[in-house]
């Protein structure tokens, strides 16, 4: 059973651990400006294409990545019932080698280059297409320990927020 804690609630991990549980994960939240991304210079090569995704299409893609640990608000059960998601697809031929999910809030839930494809701009050309359709100012993501990600946001000024959890697990 997961569920997730604010860190400095100090009396919920407190009560949470002597019910079992264990810190397992620090879940962190970034954003970044709009206009930040918009000025990324970034192209996709012209062997890539990139188009919006059905949900099936989109739902596709878990097969290529494998076991990644998601949190529970922004993982492919809670993007199944959650309305007004929009799904990007980036394509070599059509093979899909990139995959983003976001609210035009600015809300991204999932973003995933193949293993293969990463380092060419493919990752950093979905945020940017985001940031063009996205009605607010900034673009926020959270995540759980992931360093690849980490780097991958940080290099593209998005900035950790205030808020921070811990997801923590106790085995039934």
């Amino acid at each position: 059973m997961f569920l997730e804690v604010i860190k400095g609630n100090d009396r919920a991990v407190s009560f949470y651990e002597k019910k079992g549980h264990c810190r397992i994960y620090d879940m962190k939240y970034y954003a970044v400006g709009q206009k930040v991304l918009l000025a990324e210079k970034t192209r996709l090569s012209e062997e890539l294409t990139m188009r919006g995704m059905s949900k099936e299409e989109f739902f596709s893609v878990k097969e290529q990545v494998g076991e990644v640990h998601l949190n529970w608000q922004t993982d492919f059960q809670a993007m199944k019932i959650t309305e007004d998601i929009h799904y990007l697809g980036v394509y070599r031929k059509e093979r899909i080698i990139g995959a983003c999910a976001y609210r035009t809030s600015g809300k991204i839930y999932f973003i995933w280059v193949h293993k293969e494809e990463r380092l060419q701009g493919i990752g950093s050309s979905l945020l940017q297409e985001i940031a063009r359709k996205t009605l607010g100012e900034k673009i926020q993501m959270s995540f759980s320990n992931h360093m690849g990600l980490w780097g991958f946001v940080h290099r593209l000024g998005f900035r950790e927020e205030k808020l921070s959890q811990y997801e923590m697990v106790r085995l039934l």
